[in-house]
Order: structure tokens, then C-alpha cells, then sequence
């Protein structure tokens, strides 16, 4: 039913830590091969689960309407991958400087084919992996805000709209904003 596939769509954001509008709000460009990678295979692995769970209960696969709950994150899904092929094309960008990358593609063994892992790249992957565990707390944070939001609404018959409304989640509100504020700095929007 729909109302499997939006439970199935929100349990799988949630194992994602994903905010629910994703596909505005989370941003791909200056974010590693390998984080971007590992993205894409857990995002991949929810589009599976969905289908195996699916397909434990009715004994056959899901039908296109019956994956339409799960639209955004396949769309998310094919963002991932199209970025993923800037990057392979040499059409990615550098996160510094913003413009087309002139790195050659790392060997198999997965360091660039001159051999060379000096101080900027150890850096930059640092930078990325503080971006990829940014990203994630925020999404965390984002599903406690909007899980409380949700709550008060239903608790109170209306939208919050006072300080005194926010101080249960005070804290994370806090927290939600200097973790935005620090991912707009290490992307330089």
C-alpha cells in the first residue's frame, strides 16, 4: 500500500540520516569519489532493501506505482551517480578553487598515478570526510527537529512559533544551525 511505501521511504532516510527534501538540500559538488561512493552504495542498498522487504510480503516485485514512494530516493540515486561521472570525466570540480579538475584518475590501487599523497591531498580528504560526517549529523538532527515539529503540532493543534515552543529541542536546534553554518564554510556557499 502507499502507506507501506511512505513508512519504507522514511525508515530508509532515516537509516540514511537523509533530511527528507534531499534532493535540494543536500549538496554533492565538493564532496569526494570515495564519499560519494559510499553514498551511492548505501542509497543503492535501501532501493534493494525496499524491494526484498517487497518482495518477502507479496511474493513478487514491486510494481512502478508501487515504487513511487521511493521516487525521491531513487532521484537522489541517479544525482549521486551523475556526479560521481562529472568526476570520472575529469568534468568535476576541485571543492578550493571551484574550477574543472586537471587531476588524472587515480590507479587501481586507489592513489593518483604519480604516486604522490602530499600534505593538500591528505587535507582535502580530511575536508571530505568532515563534509560526509557534517552532512550525516545534520540529517540527524534534521529528522529530531522535524519529528518534533510533527509532534507539536499534533500535541498542540498548531505550528510552532514561539521561543518557548523550542526549548525541549533547544539544544539541537543549536546544534542544526552551527553544523549548517560550518558545512556552508567548507563548501564556500
Amino acid at each position: 500500500s502507499i502507506a507501506d511505501g511512505a513508512k519504507a521511504f522514511n525508515e530508509a532516510l532515516q537509516r540514511l540520516c537523509l533530511p527528507p527534501n534531499m534532493n535540494e538540500a543536500v549538496v554533492l559538488e565538493g564532496l569526494s569519489k570515495n564519499a560519494l561512493l559510499g553514498e551511492k552504495k548505501r542509497v543503492k542498498a535501501e532501493l534493494k532493501r525496499y524491494d526484498q522487504v517487497f518482495m518477502q510480503k507479496k511474493r513478487r516485485g514491486p510494481t512502478r506505482a508501487e515504487k513511487e514512494p521511493m521516487r525521491p530516493l531513487y532521484t537522489f540515486y541517479r544525482k549521486l551517480k551523475t556526479q560521481l561521472t562529472k568526476i570520472e570525466r575529469g568534468g568535476g570540480t576541485t571543492p578550493r578553487s571551484g574550477r574543472s579538475s586537471k587531476r588524472p584518475p587515480p590507479t587501481a590501487e586507489g592513489n593518483d598515478s604519480d604516486g604522490d599523497d602530499g600534505p593538500e591531498d591528505k587535507a582535502e580528504a580530511e575536508k571530505q570526510a568532515k563534509l560526509a560526517a557534517l552532512l550525516r549529523e545534520k540529517g540527524q538532527l534534521r529528522t529530531k527537529l522535524q519529528k518534533y515539529q510533527d509532534q507539536f503540532v499534533k500535541d498542540n493543534n498548531r505550528r510552532i512559533r514561539f521561543q518557548r515552543d523550542i526549548v525541549p529541542i533547544d539544544r539541537e536546534y543549536k546544534q542544526y544551525k552551527k553544523v549548517k553554518d560550518a558545512i556552508s564554510k567548507l563548501t564556500g556557499q
